[in-house]
């Protein structure tokens, strides 16, 4: 899944960013074009009415083939060089040419004209001689003439041609860019779904293992009951409590998961009210205080009083039950564990710190993950899932919070900060 969504990713920047860059280049092409092409009409308008002004007084002679080469050229032609590139013809309206001029004389080596039929039947657009490309238009008098203008565009026709080939080599080297890009972009932003989805894929593989095992359980004794038919209820107590024990666990596996999800999908916040989180925070502590005393260990409490936050009891008690049942249960024996509560900085900051082994830096990077043990077989003795720290984190993310833990010189601390 995660491949066929890079895949669509990459054709998706492919087809959005090659669409741009063709839309960049046509347009510049186009504009270049219709740019030239006005350019081009522009000079032969003016040529048309320079070349009209000039022959207005000239007597019309009937046209003699090859005569206009070598007939000398009025100066005001030479002098003009704005229309070095254009030639002027005149021709009847049976289509019989009248006049010639060329502003150079070299320029009638380049063309051999002898009718103007195409001219006149096209109207206007480009004539080719000998490689030379001519754009021309025709006019007609008021003595039912035709009057035709030619300009040389060979090198401007050839300059958006050789562009065009640059434009047509920066698409497929830009494609190629393009490519390698998208191919980037898409690993980088498919990275976090595929993290997320090799989450989800392992949550599923944990939960249903830790399901496996008291679902088997509760089968078992159920077995050995029915295969019991005639005993009473109370000579079967010892299989009945299993089931039921684990059971229990399974409905408290059960509540952690839903908690899980709902803090992940359900967005609506719960019921929250201004609370003394000093006293709450108390209270949690108090109840574990025996529980220290009889695993040998010693609560202490620095407890800031009357800090007051905009929050739900439920999960504040919550958070403070995990994590000092967290510490009660893996810190070494005859340890003092101190919770700490007050305020820095604009912020309330909740400390709970026991004496623990030295927790390596990769355990201390995935701690926070749903079903993670650094010590397995310890967690299985304690009975936990290894939901709590998951869900302490969900609860602190919930208020925009952050949660950590810092481990050195066998102290372990585990620090929320409450904006």
């Amino acid at each position: 899944m995660i491949k066929k969504l890079r895949h669509r990713f990459i054709i998706v920047n492919m087809c959005i960013f090659s669409t741009v860059l063709i839309g960049i280049l046509v347009i510049i092409y186009l504009t270049l074009r219709v740019s030239e092409m006005n350019q081009a009409q522009d000079i032969i308008n003016n040529a048309f009415e320079f070349y009209t002004v000039n022959t207005a007084n000239q007597q019309k002679k009937p046209f003699v083939e090859n005569e206009h080469k070598e007939k000398p050229f009025p100066k005001e032609f030479e002098e003009n060089t704005r229309f070095s590139n254009t030639v002027y013809i005149r021709a009847d309206e049976d289509n019989q040419i009248l006049d010639i001029k060329y502003p150079f004389s070299e320029q009638s080596d380049m063309l051999e004209i002898d009718n103007v039929n195409t001219f006149i039947n096209e109207g206007q657009g480009v004539y080719v001689i000998d490689e030379e490309k001519f754009r021309f238009n025709v006019f007609k008098n008021p003595l039912g003439e035709y009057e035709i203008i030619l300009l040389n565009r060979t090198d401007e026709i050839k300059d958006l041609n050789n562009l065009l080939i640059i434009f047509v080599i920066i698409l497929v080297l830009g494609l190629f860019v393009l490519y390698a890009i998208s191919y980037l972009l898409a690993i980088w932003t498919v990275k976090p779904i595929s993290v997320a989805w090799e989450k989800q894929k392992q949550f599923i593989a944990d939960a249903s293992h830790e399901l496996k095992t008291p679902l088997s359980v509760i089968s078992t004794n159920a077995d050995v009951i029915l295969s019991n038919k005639n005993e009473t209820v109370e000579s079967q107590s010892k299989w009945l409590n299993y089931i039921k024990n684990e059971t229990l666990r399974m409905s408290e596996l059960v509540n952690d998961l839903l908690f899980l999800a709902k803090g992940d999908f359900d967005k609506k916040q719960v019921e929250r009210e201004e609370l003394d989180l000093s006293r709450v925070i108390v209270g949690v502590c108090l109840v574990f205080e025996p529980l220290a005393y009889e695993k040998q260990k010693c609560l202490n409490m620095d407890i800031t009083k009357d800090i007051s936050y905009f929050a739900n009891a439920d999960e504040m008690k919550n958070l403070v039950t995990i994590l000092i049942d967290n510490a009660v249960k893996y810190s070494k024996n005859e340890s003092i564990i101190t919770v700490s509560l007050y305020k820095e900085n604009k912020k309330i900051k909740l400390e709970v710190e026991n004496t623990l082994s030295e927790i390596p830096i990769e355990v201390q990077k995935n701690i926070f993950e749903r079903f993670y043990r650094a010590d397995k077989s310890r967690n299985r003795k304690s009975g936990s899932f290894g939901l709590g720290l998951s869900i302490a984190q969900s609860i602190v993310n919930s208020y925009n919070g952050n949660i950590t833990v810092f481990s050195k010189n066998n102290n372990t601390k585990f620090t929320v900060i409450l904006p």
